[in-house]
């Protein structure tokens, strides 16, 4: 059972947090001076009409492979012997444009660099706003009812926002000068994406071109990503990338909010049978392997005989073939891409 805070720390505690909202708004405030929009939001697939990208439908083939619908885009060079990194350190808006040009050439890791300190640009910012009003609403509580329990658990609460607080300022302090366009997270993680970063690829498929902003100013973004999104899918999952692999599996299943990736491959049930059967192979957990096996019977009846046995047989092979390094997953419920990036 938590023990509760004596009135004399607890009031500090408070006074604390008080000066911390205040600080923070006010960080916020000239750090990130932007026209930002709401919540990163991943586009439904019913938005087709508004974003140009409109279902391609795919009929089911008689063999699944991962290499289907990919379109090629050209090869990407990619440097073999980069140049070492600026230090952890350094605050972004003195290498942003070095780290862009490096990637650009096809440095790798400072596409990668660059994706990160980008993303934790923007998971400070969130921090920032968020946490700090959270703690605003929460000072501005009567608690004259709550009991010995209850407070303790608030002040637990406020302990933690403080400590979220000051580690998001602490990041914030290396973002200083960036501009809202070098924090526009869709051209970064493309390019981390194209010379293989598959996290970055994860992020950018499933709703990179909203976070962060910017795509109301750059609609050539859409073709970007109606041309890169299959084969970053695609070459994502030869690297044995388990979320990528759901990704597909809900886009092809025509999922709710599948986002994109679903008008880039269409229906297609034969597909989304397969990628399903590779995820129940990959299940870690009893409750999961139940409910990916429960899935897998309601989609084998709505399909052929042969196109489950193909479905199966695929989903082996890809097994054997990209996931003997990395056997098994662990994905939460929910889990979204593109959040915390660069904040481990």
């Amino acid at each position: 059972m938590p023990t509760a805070m004596t009135a004399q720390n607890r009031n500090r505690l408070f006074a604390a947090l008080a000066i911390a909202v205040i600080a923070v708004a006010a960080t916020a405030y000239w750090l990130y001076r932007s026209d930002r929009p709401g919540a990163p939001a991943t586009p439904s697939a019913e938005a087709g009409a508004d974003t140009g990208l409109a279902a391609t439908p795919r009929h089911a083939t008689t063999a699944p492979a991962i290499a289907k619908a990919a379109k090629k885009t050209g090869p990407i060079h990619i440097l073999s012997t980069p140049a070492p990194l600026p230090p952890p350190d350094t605050p972004l808006a003195q290498v942003y444009a070095d780290l862009k040009a490096r990637a650009a050439a096809g440095d790798a890791p400072a596409a990668s660099r660059l994706y990160r300190d980008v993303g934790r640009c923007l998971h400070s910012r969130d921090v920032l706003t968020n946490q700090a009003r959270a703690a605003s609403w929460m000072l501005e509580d009567d608690t004259s009812r709550l009991d010995a329990n209850q407070l303790a658990r608030r002040e637990q609460r406020l302990a933690t926002i403080q400590d979220e607080l000051s580690k998001a300022r602490a990041t914030g302090s290396l973002c200083e000068g960036i501009t809202p366009e070098q924090l526009q997270l869709a051209p970064v993680a493309l390019r981390a994406a194209q010379l293989g970063d598959t996290q970055a690829a994860d992020c950018y498929v499933s709703a990179g071109l909203t976070t962060g902003g910017g795509l109301l100013d750059h609609p050539e973004w859409l073709q970007d990503y109606k041309t890169n999104a299959m084969s970053l899918a695609n070459s994502a999952v030869e690297q044995g990338d388990w979320a990528m692999v759901g990704q597909l599996q809900r886009a092809y299943a025509q999922s709710p909010g599948a986002g994109l990736l679903s008008q880039v491959t269409g229906a297609d049930p034969a597909q989304a049978y397969a990628y399903l059967k590779l995820r129940s192979m990959g299940s870690v957990t009893p409750q999961g392997t139940s409910f990916l096996s429960r899935q897998l019977v309601d989609a084998a009846q709505n399909l052929p005989a042969d196109a489950v046995t193909q479905g199966d047989t695929w989903a082996q092979g890809a097994y054997q073939t990209y996931f003997g390094a990395n056997p098994q997953i662990d994905t939460p419920r929910g889990f979204n891409p593109c959040q915390n990036i660069g904040s481990e």
